[in-house]
């Protein structure tokens, strides 16, 4: 008799990490930290809030209405059920609830970003190209440096640097706000792109000279990764 060959083993695979457990962990554990940590560091955020001249009954009174005079666990219960039905609390500052805060500011924060990332791969593909084309040339070692800086440089400071030459010595960009004269018709909260779906080319420059500044520091940091990344696929 001819022996027949053994079937081949199933192919087994290692069970893949459920990647959104873990990151939904990491979250809960993160919000369990801030959380605790916020209510055992010294100093009082209502008391601070009111001021100095606040009386105890209206530092009671604010407590109460927050809410931080119940139980930790109570008050944690009630953040996170508070969190998944949209609700994040109240601002000490504004006195307004926070997911309306975010929102109000979520314009001005995707316009920052988008414009940012449209810098760094204006500059970073054709500088990666170049300098992968043209390897150990001047223009690689520039480049190189380039993203080395980028990379290594903290924002915050590269952030102060711009205020100060281009703000305060040169006076070529403002440093703050999003636009001096009157925004444009509110259509998606984005002023450039308002500006130009209205057609206010005064409009446009203006939030234009504000965002430049900002959104190039914001696009150092990508755009030197996305330069080593273009160079090293060229190369």
């Amino acid at each position: 008799m001819v022996a027949m060959p053994d079937p081949m083993p199933a192919c087994t695979h290692p069970p893949r990490s459920p990647r959104g457990a873990h990151a939904l962990l990491v979250l809960f554990g993160v919000s369990v930290i801030i959380f605790v940590l916020v209510r055992v560091l010294p100093g009082d955020p209502i008391a601070a809030a009111l001021g100095d001249r606040a009386s105890k009954a209206q530092i009671e009174q604010l407590r109460s209405e927050m809410g931080v005079d119940r139980p930790i666990l109570e008050q944690y219960v009630h953040f996170i059920t508070g969190v998944f039905q949209g609700r994040m609390g109240l601002s000490l500052i504004e006195r307004r609830d926070v997911a309306e805060i975010i929102m109000s500011r979520l314009p001005a924060t995707l316009e920052l970003v988008i414009v940012a990332l449209m810098m760094a791969i204006a500059v970073g593909v054709p500088l990666g190209v170049l300098s992968g084309v043209h390897r150990n040339s001047a223009i690689d070692h520039v480049s190189r440096l380039t993203a080395l800086g980028g990379v290594s440089f903290p924002q915050f400071w590269m952030g102060i640097m711009l205020q100060l030459l281009l703000g305060s010595f040169l006076a070529l960009l403002p440093i703050t706000g999003r636009i001096a004269g009157p925004p444009p018709t509110h259509i998606t909260g984005l002023f450039l792109l308002d500006s130009v779906l209205t057609l206010n080319g005064s409009a446009f420059v203006d939030s234009l000279r504000h965002i430049l500044a900002p959104a190039a520091v914001l696009a150092v940091g990508p755009l030197a990764n996305i330069t080593r990344l273009i160079r090293a696929n060229m190369i």
